[in-house]
């Protein structure tokens, strides 16, 4: 039998395809190889015990989104994801400092994503998420005559806060309004809302669902002075009345300011569980501020309840310069990697101060005492000290006031 030429090419060309349709076949009939599932619970494990330093969530369900507020962010945030569900692919790696409670029901954690807002994540101890919620956002919008600036944060330098005894999350709804000038200052002085006007709270379920914020309205203590006003609500979540024990010591620009004991902590401790310290500074008239920050740490020895002070010699530190945000900022908190340096004393003399000063009951307790370590067991801050500088844009000179808070010390 003869081949017509002419269909030679037409035929190889079908081989060819069947060869093709063959071999894809047999491909698609080869066993995959199988995918690892992920698993949360003991991913979790390694990075709690130190095995891994961080963990992916990429490999989670979406994850769908409960609105707890509504506010322009909350807005922004729907039209950013329509359906109601956070792609996990988009949340940055957590670490053991993500992770802010672990119960039976659930994994809570606080998750940044691609857009730097933070998010409150609810998982359940087999992986599944159940909501998140948003927690931290800056939404800054213009307008012809002015702008606008709105946020949510616990403080300017902290994004969120877990209160871990209460079980819920606490921060506070930021509403400014800005002048369009280089600098983006304050127009209005009084018509605001931040960390000295409101709290908001959203607690967490026994299933690790999210509440709606409950928004508390804040009456701030002011401490005045002649060229402004210092407004904070950290004074008033302490029992007492500290207010009434300011000192003017004859100088009007020096106040001092007593503290208890949680005070003292609170405000020294860099600890996640302790928060943070806010100020907001409200000048009588338009104006530029400065503030730096020392502390000064002395010795002291605690008895039986009985605590004896040394005055004398006194450490003070290099000032810092705190970043202020629309005229509010945080008092800078010293940790334990940044331990604070003490006097300069020998054994010997300290041993003689302590006598002479504080008396042989108080001596007892440093007779024993050897080495140079030994004597920095008896050191700690004694005061936190704020130097404000106020230069008003009328001119002039510019004013210094320091707001100086007296740590409690003892039993």
């Amino acid at each position: 039998m003869v081949l017509n030429s002419k269909l030679i090419p037409n035929t190889r060309c079908v081989l060819g395809l069947l060869i093709m349709l063959v071999t894809t076949v047999a491909g698609q009939t080869l066993p995959a190889k199988a995918e690892t599932p992920f698993d949360f619970k003991s991913s979790l494990k390694e990075l709690q015990e130190g095995s891994v330093s961080s963990l992916s969530l990429a490999a989670l369900d979406s994850i769908p989104m409960a609105t707890i507020m509504h506010e322009k962010l909350d807005e922004r945030d729907q039209r950013r994801h329509p359906y109601g569900h956070l792609n996990p692919r988009f949340l940055q790696d957590i670490t053991m400092l993500n992770i802010q409670e672990v119960s039976e029901n659930y994994v809570l954690l606080a998750v940044k994503d691609q857009f730097g807002q933070w998010r409150a994540l609810s998982i359940t101890p087999e992986g599944e998420p159940i909501e998140c919620i948003l927690l931290y956002d800056h939404f800054y919008y213009g307008g012809s005559v002015a702008h606008e600036s709105e946020s949510r944060r616990f403080s300017p330098s902290t994004p969120y806060f877990y209160d871990r005894i209460r079980h819920e999350f606490v921060f506070s709804t930021i509403f400014k309004i800005v002048s369009p000038e280089e600098g983006n200052p304050l127009m209005d002085l009084n018509f605001h809302e931040d960390e000295t006007t409101n709290i908001c709270r959203v607690a967490v379920s026994e299933q690790g669902r999210f509440s709606s914020a409950r928004i508390e309205q804040v009456n701030s203590n002011r401490i005045e002075f002649a060229q402004f006003t210092v407004a904070t609500s950290f004074l008033l979540e302490h029992i007492g009345k500290p207010l009434k024990e300011i000192d003017l010591g004859g100088n009007q620009d020096t106040l001092n300011v007593y503290l208890d004991r949680d005070q003292s902590m609170q405000l020294l401790r860099d600890h996640p569980l302790l928060g943070a310290l806010t100020l907001r500074l409200i000048p009588k008239e338009q104006g530029s501020f400065f503030v730096s920050q020392q502390y000064k740490s002395t010795f002291g020895i605690s008895g039986d309840g009985d605590f004896c002070d040394l005055n004398s010699p006194v450490y003070c530190s290099k000032w810092i310069d705190l970043q202020l945000e629309y005229d509010m900022f945080d008092v800078a908190k010293y940790s334990v990697e940044k331990a604070p340096s003490r006097p300069q004393i020998s054994v010997k003399d300290f041993k003689k101060l302590i006598k002479k000063h504080c008396g042989n009951y108080h001596y007892q307790f440093v007779k024993h005492v050897r080495t140079d370590e030994e004597v920095s067991s008896f050191y700690s801050i004694s005061e936190i000290v704020l130097k404000i500088v106020f230069q008003s844009n009328a001119g002039g000179k510019s004013s210094t006031t320091y707001l100086i808070f007296e740590l409690a010390k003892g039993c």
